[in-house]
């Protein structure tokens, strides 16, 4: 997987999320009652960050997508005239393998739209809930 800004942010809610988890455990040795209720606090804390980065690793995974323009040189006639045609396409990986789809003409949508059909197939095939 590329590198992707959720999938930093992921990782550094992560590594917040396992510290406060030790020292949440390191606070329920003690028998102070307000000590007690601290180390609650924080493994609530802790469970709530390893959520979200759970839910950001997912986004990084619709973020690592690579969407580019494909032109063609197809022939039309017997006296070699050729004519280009462009296309968009994107590709992921699934598992191992490399998954390319055709998302539409340049003639009916820019880069931004390309990208954004693209992130709904990607999480359609991937199996991922954009609303969440």
């Amino acid at each position: 997987m590329h590198t992707t800004k959720c999938g930093k942010l992921a990782k550094e809610i992560k590594l917040e999320a396992q510290l406060e988890e030790r020292i949440s455990k390191e606070l329920k040795k003690t028998n102070q009652r307000n000590i007690l209720k601290i180390a609650e606090i924080l493994g609530e804390s802790s469970r709530q960050k390893q959520e979200f980065a759970k839910n950001l690793k997912a986004r990084a995974r619709l973020d690592d997508l690579c969407v580019y323009l494909v032109k063609i040189e197809r022939r039309i006639s017997k006296k070699g005239r050729k004519k280009i045609y462009c296309y968009w396409y994107a590709s992921w990986r699934e598992e191992n393998k490399v998954k390319n789809y055709y998302i539409g003409s340049p003639n009916d949508m820019d880069y931004q739209c390309a990208l954004e059909k693209a992130r709904i197939q990607k999480a359609k095939s991937l199996g991922i809930d954009l609303n969440s």
